[in-house]
């Protein structure tokens, strides 16, 4: 899709938030290693791929590595698709989605612009730790290290 040529594509901005514990990464691999490996762009545009009839790419904000989870990445692409308003991407690609992929944002952005590369104002990393053994579904996240300190409940 080419935004120059053609006045019915619309750009569409997302913010999404993953579990990326079964995932390498953000950036689609190459066809060798996208076999075994799930990543967070490709799993989007199969959805979106569903949605539209034919490939359509994803140009993300950034890109993380294997396992780093996002609770706020924004991506964005171009669509042919004037019957859905923009919002409505969401439950569409939520439905498409695997659990551990959320679209929780989308909204019309200007034709010309790309508004995932924008330079990010802050980025927060944050590392959790449990201080005491959790089941693993209560955290599946969190990590418990033997040798800090502990508290009981």
């Amino acid at each position: 899709m080419n935004p120059n040529s053609d006045s019915n594509i619309r750009n569409i901005l997302l913010r999404i938030s993953y579990d990326g514990s079964q995932f390498n990464g953000w950036q689609r691999q190459s066809q060798k290693t996208a076999v075994k490996n799930r990543t967070i762009q490709e799993e989007i545009e199969r959805a979106l791929e569903k949605m539209h009839g034919h490939p359509v790419p994803l140009t993300g904000s950034g890109r993380t590595d294997s396992g780093v989870h996002a609770a706020g990445q924004a991506a964005n692409f171009y669509t042919d698709i004037r019957s859905i308003p923009a919002e409505k991407f969401i439950p569409a690609l939520n439905s498409l989605l695997p659990r551990d992929i959320r679209i929780f944002e989308a909204r019309e952005a200007p034709i010309h612009s790309m508004p995932a590369l924008t330079p990010a104002r802050e980025h927060t990393g944050i590392f959790c730790t449990a201080v005491r053994r959790l089941r693993p579904m209560k955290c599946p996240i969190c990590g418990f290290c033997p040798g800090l300190p502990t508290y009981q409940d």
